[in-house]
């Protein structure tokens, strides 16, 4: 069950950085539920604020607008703990969208990714994925962040990651990784 098992690592990362959480700003990228469960778990430890954007108009984010332009917002290193529940599965591009999300997050900021990766690929039922990530490229990805916890649930379908900025996002212009269509 991935909604729930998103919902836990989210509320346990959160916690375990709730000195960046309380007093900090959060931003969420893609919203994942329309009921912004992981909003309402964060607003409850008290952030300075809370923003989330998203693509899709309609769905209760902040702000619409492609992800793609988070720094030109926002500008750099500004968000304290940054939150993307399976957007990099969705986007066109999804390097961009990793390295703006770099560039808003401060260093030492907290970075709470979930992915889904190719294993049971024929069971992917969501029509709107492009990519799907393995742990490998997960750790060729995030080589400027220290990777706290990169695990797998139950089925090893989705990957949940926390880790902490430590320098600028290395050069991931020549990754590849499995594409779905």
């Amino acid at each position: 069950m991935f909604e729930g098992d998103y919902v836990e690592f989210c509320k346990k990362w959160l916690n375990i950085n709730a000195e960046k959480v309380h007093g900090g700003k959060i931003l969420e990228v893609g919203i994942y539920d329309s009921e912004t469960t992981i909003r309402k778990i964060t607003e409850k430890m008290n952030p300075n604020s809370y923003i989330s954007v998203d693509k899709i108009e309609g769905i209760g984010a902040d702000k619409e607008m492609q992800h793609y332009y988070l720094s030109d917002l926002f500008g750099h290193n500004v968000f304290d703990v940054v939150i993307s529940v399976r957007e990099i599965n969705i986007v066109k591009d999804w390097k961009k969208l990793i390295r703006e999300m770099s560039l808003v997050l401060n260093v030492e900021g907290i970075l709470i990714l979930t992915a889904k990766s190719p294993t049971n690929i024929t069971n992917c039922d969501d029509p709107n994925v492009e990519w799907l990530f393995t742990k490998n490229d997960l750790y060729n990805i995030f080589r400027g962040f220290s990777i706290q916890e990169l695990t797998e649930n139950d089925n090893g379908e989705v990957f949940f990651a926390g880790m902490k900025k430590e320098i600028a996002l290395n050069d991931i212009s020549n990754l590849l990784v499995y594409e779905v269509n």
